[in-house]
């Protein structure tokens, strides 16, 4: 069950870093740094992609969630961490 739970948050992260980056899915990794590597700034984070992850998996967030997230790997975190 944890590793369906994982694909699926995965998943969903990966296909919205992909079309915000305009990147294909399998050039973004789990270590990516958001802004580093991936140039995504603070409003692509909280007007875009957090509303379209919360939406596709069906789950809340606060802004404390937010706080140290710098990698892909904790943005999936983070939604792995939430019900």
């Amino acid at each position: 069950m944890a590793d369906t739970k994982h694909l699926i948050v995965r998943s969903a992260v990966y296909d919205v870093l992909a079309a915000i980056t305009l990147r294909a899915t399998d050039d973004i990794q789990d270590a990516d740094d958001l802004i580093a590597d991936l140039a995504i700034d603070g409003d692509d984070l909280s007007m875009w992609m957090i509303p379209e992850l919360e939406r596709r998996l069906q789950r809340t967030t606060t802004q404390r969630d937010w706080d140290h997230v710098a990698t892909v790997r904790d943005v999936i975190a983070v939604f792995e961490s939430r019900r």
